[in-house]
């Protein structure tokens, strides 16, 4: 889901970041899983998302207007969202083939740079 955040997530009006809501995270998983996702399968990777994400990823709130509820979304700067995209990350995905990871959460691990190993 963070990997395809140009498709999912919601670009900041200032173009320095993009954020996640609940609902781009669902439409995600469902593209992704070819099916509507299960309530705790998109709290699991809301939460999963937060603890990979450390400091390059907040959890915070939005509010539009006095008048809509407060959203939690899920913040990323634009340098930490192109990284995705730059393969520095790998094991980020939480779903194989449709169905969730045994074991649960694979931690961020970056790859060493070539020639170090």
């Amino acid at each position: 889901v963070a990997k395809r955040w140009e498709e999912f997530a919601t670009k900041r009006t200032t173009g320095d970041g993009v954020f996640f809501t609940r609902d781009d995270v669902r439409q995600a998983l469902t593209a992704i899983m070819g099916e509507q996702p299960h309530g705790t399968t998109i709290t699991r990777v809301w939460e999963a998302m937060v603890e990979l994400g450390g400091s390059g990823l907040e959890e915070r709130t939005r509010q539009v207007s006095p008048k809509q509820p407060v959203k939690e979304i899920l913040s990323m700067d634009l340098e930490t969202a192109t990284g995705l995209l730059e393969d520095r990350y790998c094991h980020l995905d939480l779903l194989e083939e449709g169905v969730a990871s045994a074991g649960g959460v694979t931690p961020v691990v970056t790859q060493p740079p070539a020639g170090t190993a």
